[in-house]
């Protein structure tokens, strides 16, 4: 991820996981667009997810977006929820 925003995204990342044990994986997809005249870099945010049925992990998208903005505001809101989550208690129920 390249861009103004990149070191905020990966300070959040590593809180997440730090923690939490949270993993969000950031993928990057490009696609020129004619209406721009330029290539455009989509974000997409996917979060393991057990498969009991197939007892493996699989990656479930949780966002996607060209915004870097909106990549720092959705990893930077989940920590504050994880927090508050924490704090309340609610991260013990099974």
């Amino acid at each position: 991820m390249a861009g103004r925003y990149t070191n905020l995204v990966n300070t959040l990342q590593k809180a997440l996981v730090k923690n939490f044990n949270k993993r969000i994986f950031i993928a990057q997809e490009q696609f020129y667009s004619e209406e721009q005249k330029r290539y455009i870099t989509m974000y997409v945010l996917q979060e393991p997810v057990w498969d009991s049925t197939h007892t493996h992990y699989t990656k479930q998208q949780v966002l996607k977006t060209a915004s870097q903005i909106d990549v720092a505001k959705y990893l930077g809101n989940l920590h504050k929820q994880l927090m508050q989550e924490r704090e309340l208690g609610l991260d013990k129920i099974e």
